[in-house]
């Protein structure tokens, strides 16, 4: 039976969830024919190891909006408002509205865009269900869980039923509903669905495809919030060894191991081993991306929180000195990102004993 069709309109969101995994969806996974977000591949960490690149320039997004716009009154105009042309371009222009913000008229195309596709494909056709879970999506970045819930578990169900199990929209309808589940803290319900998308994508792609190395974090991320530290840890070592061979010591994805098996290390309190890894990763950073890349930064608040965890004060202060002053400078004194930062070396300041100049920094977070 379908949803009634709800969307959010009014404030802008709350800062975008954040799941404890490395949960890159690739777009190789969605329906092509109509625009999906990707899911960035995020690192567990600190803090302030929230931090991820932007998927485009403001610049960029102008310029693509006009353009979808464009497209989307030339085939309103030319091939009426129902054909499927005429749906792509409106879910395309959806998707960029978002990213500028633009909710209230994003979210009247997307359901524009799920009704003509019932009306006209029907429930179970594979643009339809695309529709569906743009529109779950919309409502998750709303902070709507339960009506992105409802939405991502119809179009689970109707991807099983008119494509399989195996494909993969399917895939992506999975990692989609099981990201939800991480982010609302019903693991085991998301255990399964995780264990599943793994398994289906060992078997169609192989051990060393990247969509399954970006599976094996995703699933190892789960058991250590589940607090299932070593079959993590042989999920993180997996990933990591492939990662090594196939990219190299110093590629993006590498490095987000390297972090994931890092975290996990100083979590089950193996403290240099984690250290060796966090430095290893900041150096890369530094030599690839730049001192102030965002994943730069987050190294360097890794590594100086595990210092500061170990007693290491005077080592670990320099690092989170540059960590502040990075998000001061790239992302002004109000992002979240540098008040966490902030948050950090106030920390670090009190247990020095600064503790006036501990009080203004924290302060300053409040």
């Amino acid at each position: 039976m379908p949803i009634k069709m709800t969307w959010y309109q009014g404030t802008r969101p709350a800062s975008p969830m954040r799941t404890n995994s490395d949960s890159r969806l690739v777009s190789q996974f969605m329906q092509p024919a109509f625009a999906q977000p990707q899911i960035s591949e995020s690192e567990r960490g600190s803090k302030s190891a929230r931090l991820q690149p932007a998927q485009m320039e403001a610049a960029d997004i102008e310029t693509a909006a006009a353009l979808y716009r464009e497209a989307l009154a030339q085939c309103r105009e030319k091939l009426g408002d129902r054909h499927e042309d005429t749906l792509t371009s409106i879910n395309n222009l959806a998707m960029l509205l978002q990213a500028q913000g633009e909710l209230e008229e994003a979210g009247g195309l997307l359901c524009e865009a799920l009704d003509a596709s019932r009306e006209t494909l029907g429930d179970g056709h594979p643009h339809t269900l695309v529709s569906m879970t743009n529109l779950g999506t919309f409502h998750r970045n709303a902070g709507d869980l339960d009506i992105a819930e409802q939405l991502y578990r119809h179009a689970l169900d109707g991807c099983r039923a008119t494509l399989g199990d195996t494909h993969p929209t399917t895939l992506a309808s999975m990692y989609l509903l099981a990201m939800l589940l991480q982010v609302r803290n019903e693991l085991t319900e998301a255990r399964p669905l995780y264990v599943e998308a793994l398994a289906v994508s060992r078997k169609l792609l192989g051990d060393s495809h990247n969509d399954t190395l970006i599976s094996i974090n995703n699933l190892g991320g789960l058991l250590q919030q589940m607090g299932d530290t070593r079959e993590a840890a042989a999920l993180y070592n997996e990933a990591l060894a492939a990662r090594r061979e196939a990219l190299g010591d110093a590629h993006p994805d590498t490095l987000i191991s390297i972090n994931n098996l890092a975290s996990l290390l100083q979590e089950t309190g193996e403290f240099e081993g984690a250290a060796a890894l966090y430095r290893e990763a900041l150096a890369a950073r530094r030599a690839t991306l730049g001192d102030r890349h965002p994943r730069t930064i987050t190294s360097l608040n890794n590594l100086g929180t595990l210092l500061k965890a170990q007693g290491e004060l005077q080592a670990a202060a320099p690092l989170l000195r540059e960590a502040l002053a990075a998000c001061r400078a790239t992302l002004g004194d109000e992002h979240p990102d540098t008040l966490g930062s902030i948050y950090n070396l106030g920390l670090l300041l009190e247990e020095s004993g600064q503790t006036d100049d501990a009080a203004a920094l924290l302060q300053e977070e409040l």
